[in-house]
Protein backbone atom coordinates (compact mmCIF):
# COMPACT_ATOMS: atom_id res chain seq x y z
CA UNK A 1 0.00 0.00 0.00
CA UNK A 2 1.04 3.63 -0.35
CA UNK A 3 2.33 5.55 2.63
CA UNK A 4 -0.50 5.99 5.15
CA UNK A 5 -1.50 9.46 6.34
CA UNK A 6 -1.76 9.79 10.09
CA UNK A 7 -3.03 12.62 12.32
CA UNK A 8 -2.01 12.71 15.99
CA UNK A 9 -4.53 14.09 18.48
CA UNK A 10 -3.25 14.79 21.99
CA UNK A 11 -3.66 17.16 24.92
CA UNK A 12 -0.95 19.64 25.84
CA UNK A 13 -0.42 18.13 29.31
CA UNK A 14 3.18 19.24 29.71
CA UNK A 15 6.33 20.06 27.77
CA UNK A 16 7.59 16.50 28.26
CA UNK A 17 4.32 15.07 26.93
CA UNK A 18 4.55 17.29 23.85
CA UNK A 19 8.15 16.12 23.37
CA UNK A 20 7.08 12.47 23.61
CA UNK A 21 4.29 13.01 21.08
CA UNK A 22 6.73 14.63 18.68
CA UNK A 23 9.10 11.67 19.17
CA UNK A 24 6.31 9.29 18.20
CA UNK A 25 5.65 11.39 15.11
CA UNK A 26 9.34 11.30 14.19
CA UNK A 27 9.49 7.51 14.49
CA UNK A 28 6.42 7.16 12.30
CA UNK A 29 7.90 9.61 9.80
CA UNK A 30 11.09 7.52 9.68
CA UNK A 31 8.93 4.55 8.68
CA UNK A 32 7.37 6.33 5.69
CA UNK A 33 4.17 7.41 7.45
CA UNK A 34 2.96 10.90 6.50
CA UNK A 35 2.20 12.57 9.83
CA UNK A 36 -0.01 15.59 10.55
CA UNK A 37 1.25 17.15 13.78
CA UNK A 38 0.42 20.63 15.04
CA UNK A 39 3.99 21.18 16.27
CA UNK A 40 5.18 20.84 12.67
CA UNK A 41 2.28 22.25 10.71
CA UNK A 42 0.90 25.26 12.59
CA UNK A 43 2.24 28.81 12.71
CA UNK A 44 1.08 32.05 14.35
CA UNK A 45 -2.18 33.11 12.77
CA UNK A 46 -3.14 29.60 11.62
CA UNK A 47 -6.79 28.57 11.82
CA UNK A 48 -6.68 25.84 14.48
CA UNK A 49 -10.25 24.49 14.12
CA UNK A 50 -9.89 24.32 10.34
CA UNK A 51 -6.55 22.50 10.69
CA UNK A 52 -8.00 19.92 13.09
CA UNK A 53 -11.08 19.32 10.97
CA UNK A 54 -9.19 18.87 7.70
CA UNK A 55 -6.49 16.71 9.33
CA UNK A 56 -9.00 14.31 10.89
CA UNK A 57 -10.97 13.96 7.68
CA UNK A 58 -8.01 13.68 5.29
CA UNK A 59 -5.98 11.26 7.39
CA UNK A 60 -6.18 7.52 6.85
CA UNK A 61 -5.68 7.06 10.58
CA UNK A 62 -6.11 9.19 13.68
CA UNK A 63 -3.97 8.42 16.73
CA UNK A 64 -5.59 9.56 19.97
CA UNK A 65 -2.89 9.82 22.65
CA UNK A 66 -4.86 9.09 25.80
CA UNK A 67 -3.95 10.44 29.24
CA UNK A 68 -6.06 11.38 32.24
CA UNK A 69 -6.13 15.00 31.07
CA UNK A 70 -7.05 13.96 27.52
CA UNK A 71 -10.05 12.01 28.84
CA UNK A 72 -11.22 14.89 31.04
CA UNK A 73 -11.07 17.40 28.16
CA UNK A 74 -12.70 15.04 25.68
CA UNK A 75 -15.54 14.11 28.03
CA UNK A 76 -16.12 17.76 28.87
CA UNK A 77 -15.86 18.84 25.23
CA UNK A 78 -13.30 21.51 26.10
CA UNK A 79 -10.36 22.88 24.14
CA UNK A 80 -8.89 21.41 20.97
CA UNK A 81 -9.35 17.86 22.28
CA UNK A 82 -13.05 18.52 22.77
CA UNK A 83 -13.38 19.95 19.25
CA UNK A 84 -11.57 16.96 17.75
CA UNK A 85 -13.87 14.65 19.72
CA UNK A 86 -16.87 16.23 17.98
CA UNK A 87 -15.34 15.53 14.58
CA UNK A 88 -14.25 11.99 15.47
CA UNK A 89 -17.55 10.96 17.03
CA UNK A 90 -19.38 12.42 14.03
CA UNK A 91 -17.39 10.20 11.67
CA UNK A 92 -17.90 7.15 13.90
CA UNK A 93 -21.65 7.77 14.35
CA UNK A 94 -22.32 8.31 10.67
CA UNK A 95 -19.91 5.51 9.58
CA UNK A 96 -18.01 7.95 7.39
CA UNK A 97 -14.71 6.11 7.80
CA UNK A 98 -13.23 2.69 8.39
CA UNK A 99 -13.52 1.29 11.95
CA UNK A 100 -9.73 0.86 11.78
CA UNK A 101 -9.15 4.60 11.44
CA UNK A 102 -9.32 5.76 15.06
CA UNK A 103 -6.60 4.23 17.24
CA UNK A 104 -6.39 4.89 21.00
CA UNK A 105 -2.79 5.20 22.22
CA UNK A 106 -2.69 4.69 25.98
CA UNK A 107 0.19 6.84 27.20
CA UNK A 108 -0.50 7.07 30.96
CA UNK A 109 -2.99 6.02 33.60
CA UNK A 110 -5.40 3.11 33.48
CA UNK A 111 -7.86 2.57 30.62
CA UNK A 112 -10.68 3.54 32.99
CA UNK A 113 -8.96 6.85 33.79
CA UNK A 114 -7.49 7.80 30.43
CA UNK A 115 -9.84 6.54 27.73
CA UNK A 116 -12.64 9.04 27.10
CA UNK A 117 -16.16 7.66 27.00
CA UNK A 118 -16.31 7.45 23.20
CA UNK A 119 -13.17 5.25 23.11
CA UNK A 120 -13.80 2.90 26.03
CA UNK A 121 -15.15 0.13 23.79
CA UNK A 122 -12.11 0.22 21.48
CA UNK A 123 -8.90 -1.77 21.77
CA UNK A 124 -5.86 0.39 22.47
CA UNK A 125 -2.10 0.14 21.93
CA UNK A 126 -0.21 0.38 25.20
CA UNK A 127 2.60 2.97 25.10
CA UNK A 128 2.79 3.53 28.86
CA UNK A 129 6.22 1.95 29.31
CA UNK A 130 9.17 3.54 27.51
CA UNK A 131 11.04 0.23 27.86
CA UNK A 132 8.60 -1.40 25.42
CA UNK A 133 8.34 1.54 23.03
CA UNK A 134 9.84 -0.39 20.10
CA UNK A 135 7.43 -3.31 20.36
CA UNK A 136 4.45 -0.95 20.77
CA UNK A 137 5.63 1.04 17.74
CA UNK A 138 5.86 -2.16 15.70
CA UNK A 139 2.29 -3.06 16.71
CA UNK A 140 1.15 0.38 15.57
CA UNK A 141 3.03 0.24 12.27
CA UNK A 142 1.62 -3.21 11.53
CA UNK A 143 -1.85 -1.75 11.96
CA UNK A 144 -1.12 1.25 9.76
CA UNK A 145 0.30 -0.96 7.00
CA UNK A 146 -2.28 -3.73 7.47
CA UNK A 147 0.48 -6.25 8.15
CA UNK A 148 -0.68 -8.22 11.19
CA UNK A 149 1.76 -10.41 13.08
CA UNK A 150 -0.59 -13.39 12.95
CA UNK A 151 -2.44 -14.07 9.70
CA UNK A 152 -5.43 -16.37 9.44
CA UNK A 153 -4.27 -19.45 7.46
CA UNK A 154 -6.13 -20.54 4.32
CA UNK A 155 -9.22 -22.57 5.10
CA UNK A 156 -8.77 -26.27 4.33
CA UNK A 157 -10.94 -28.58 2.28
CA UNK A 158 -14.05 -30.32 3.50
CA UNK A 159 -13.07 -33.75 4.87
CA UNK A 160 -14.07 -36.83 2.91
CA UNK A 161 -16.38 -39.21 4.74
CA UNK A 162 -16.65 -42.98 4.31
CA UNK A 163 -19.84 -44.69 3.25
CA UNK A 164 -20.41 -46.03 6.77
CA UNK A 165 -21.39 -44.20 9.91
CA UNK A 166 -17.76 -43.72 11.00
CA UNK A 167 -15.80 -40.93 9.28
CA UNK A 168 -12.75 -41.96 7.26
CA UNK A 169 -9.23 -41.49 8.52
CA UNK A 170 -9.02 -38.19 6.61
CA UNK A 171 -10.42 -36.56 9.73
CA UNK A 172 -7.92 -35.17 12.17
CA UNK A 173 -7.06 -37.66 14.87
CA UNK A 174 -7.27 -36.58 18.52
CA UNK A 175 -4.05 -35.30 19.99
CA UNK A 176 -2.07 -37.99 21.79
CA UNK A 177 -0.93 -35.45 24.35
CA UNK A 178 -4.43 -35.29 25.78
CA UNK A 179 -5.20 -39.07 25.65
CA UNK A 180 -5.39 -40.94 28.96
CA UNK A 181 -3.10 -43.96 29.49
CA UNK A 182 -3.30 -47.06 31.69
CA UNK A 183 -0.64 -48.84 33.72
CA UNK A 184 -0.61 -51.39 36.47
CA UNK A 185 -0.03 -49.65 39.75
CA UNK A 186 1.57 -52.81 41.17
CA UNK A 187 4.08 -53.86 38.49
CA UNK A 188 3.98 -50.96 36.02
CA UNK A 189 2.83 -53.03 33.01
CA UNK A 190 0.63 -51.50 30.33
CA UNK A 191 -2.44 -53.20 28.77
CA UNK A 192 -1.59 -56.21 26.60
CA UNK A 193 1.39 -57.35 28.68
CA UNK A 194 1.38 -60.65 30.57
CA UNK A 195 0.76 -60.32 34.29
CA UNK A 196 3.93 -60.28 36.37
CA UNK A 197 2.19 -59.24 39.55
CA UNK A 198 3.63 -60.97 42.60
CA UNK A 199 1.88 -62.66 45.48
CA UNK A 200 -1.73 -63.74 45.29
CA UNK A 201 -2.53 -61.47 42.34
CA UNK A 202 -3.19 -63.12 38.97
CA UNK A 203 -4.12 -59.99 37.03
CA UNK A 204 -3.00 -56.40 36.74
CA UNK A 205 -4.52 -53.57 38.73
CA UNK A 206 -4.67 -50.86 36.04
CA UNK A 207 -4.76 -47.18 36.89
CA UNK A 208 -5.66 -44.34 34.51
CA UNK A 209 -3.37 -41.27 34.26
Amino acid sequence: MSSPKCFISYSWDSASHKDWTRLLAERLHENAVEVFLDQWDLHPGADLPQYMESSVREADFVLLVCTQNFAVKANAGSGGVGYEKTIVTGEIFHSLSSPRKFIPILRSGTPRESLPSYLKSKLYIDFRSDSTFSSSLEELLRHLYNSPLHIRPPRGKKPSFGSGSIPSTSLTEPSTTTARSLYCQRCGATPGQKSDCNGPYTSHDFKSV
